[in-house]
């Protein structure tokens, strides 16, 4: 007996909604030798390229078995079928006529996904046999990372997906993206382990929008059309998934102020967003101090900030490389150097150069540490009565 799957989908893909094309016609259906002549109801998808689709699982083989798309649930219906045999996984043309019909090589207990664009009576045709080894897979985004606003223009980003059973062979499961709004696209395929599938999306320049969506296909290399030739999808619903890229990252090791240290080529202005995948340096060799907005420091990196030189954090600090990866720096010469942000509960070695006590004169030090929970490198006691330690 024949299977019958309907994917009733009432998303919108991209930008473009159903009601920028309006729907053309109220009911679709597919019959032929694969499901014994009845009428299977094929599903609408209000997509940038309206559509029409339906799978049926095949009971039988025939190299020659006939099909034809129709308005009507019983004959006397408008119908579209091809002149010559339609060839599976192939983008084929569906003329218009009241006895439209094609054939196409039906293999038994294979499925076949018809799927049919939809346009007014009179108008041709075109879609797709789409033959799978399973029933199309169904899935979801289920996790980025980076999160999206944590993004730098140095972090590819990795989309993982969840699907309802381990895909077939046939079936290849892309994630489109674009950075213009959809002026232009690109593809990057997902990696399968049973029901868990990933896809990187390459490192974007800072303050890009990217916006992606994910749908699966039996074409393995597509470069245009993609509506048409989409099996299942996901698009959040009508809305895409999306993120910016806040952050500007270093690329090497150096100073803050060279314009070599970072991934776009320039120091960051003062309110943007930075992540530190180096080891930077904070000199003022510009003889300004280094400011921005938010500072993540990834880790196992490093920022130091050198004697007297200073950096201002306006927004948050983030330290995850501990107490090694943000040092202030100070000596004898030049002091101590500064460091000031607005919020943040950041690991850091902070020193303080003291003179040598030589007499009775200068043998006192009076100072203050603006940090909590601090430990005094090489000392084993917390001062008390009686230790010239303030």
């Amino acid at each position: 007996m024949k299977k019958v799957f309907l994917s009733f989908l009432t998303v919108f893909l991209c930008t473009l909604s159903l009601f920028s094309y309006g729907q053309l016609q109220t009911n679709m259906y597919c019959s032929g030798a694969v499901n014994g002549f009845t009428y299977d109801l094929m599903a609408y998808r209000g997509l940038d390229t309206p559509s029409w689709i339906v799978t049926i699982q095949s009971a039988a083989h025939s190299s020659d078995s006939p099909f034809w798309y129709t308005d009507s649930n019983a004959s006397g219906g408008n119908q579209w079928g091809a002149t010559t045999s339609t060839p599976v996984n192939t983008l084929t043309s569906f003329l218009y006529g009241s006895n439209n019909y094609t054939t196409f090589n039906e293999q038994e207990s294979k499925y076949y996904s018809f799927i049919w664009k939809d346009v007014a009576d009179g108008d041709n045709s075109e879609g797709y046999v789409m033959e799978t080894s399973a029933a199309p897979v169904t899935f979801f985004q289920s996790g980025q990372n980076p999160a999206s606003q944590l993004v730098s223009d140095i972090d590819d980003v990795t989309v993982t997906i969840t699907a309802s059973a381990a895909p077939c062979p046939e079936e290849h499961i892309f994630i489109r993206y674009t950075t213009n709004s959809w002026g232009s696209s690109a593809l990057v395929e997902t990696t399968f382990t049973g029901t868990s599938g990933a896809a990187i999306i390459p490192a974007q320049d800072a303050e890009t929008t990217v916006e992606y969506y994910i749908f699966s296909t039996t074409i393995s290399s597509p470069t245009s059309g993609y509506d048409l030739l989409t099996l299942n999808y996901d698009n959040n619903g009508g809305s895409n998934y999306s993120y910016d890229v806040q952050y500007y990252g270093s690329t090497s090791d150096g100073n803050w102020h060279d314009a070599a240290t970072w991934k776009a080529g320039s120091v960051p202005a003062s309110g943007k967003n930075v992540k530190i995948n180096n080891a930077v340096t904070v000199t003022n060799s510009t003889g300004t101090q280094a400011t921005c907005n938010n500072l993540v420091i990834s880790n196992s990196n490093t920022v130091t900030v050198n004697p007297a030189k200073a950096l201002t954090v306006n927004g948050t600090l983030t330290n995850n490389a501990g107490n090694s990866g943000l040092v202030i720096q100070s000596d004898g010469t030049n002091g101590t150097g500064s460091l000031i942000f607005s919020s943040g509960t950041p690991a850091a070695t902070v020193q303080r150069y003291l003179t040598t006590y030589t007499t009775n004169d200068n043998g006192w030090h009076y100072f203050a540490s603006p940090v909590t929970g601090f430990t005094i490198s090489g000392s084993d006691f917390a001062p008390g009565t009686g230790e010239d330690l303030y």
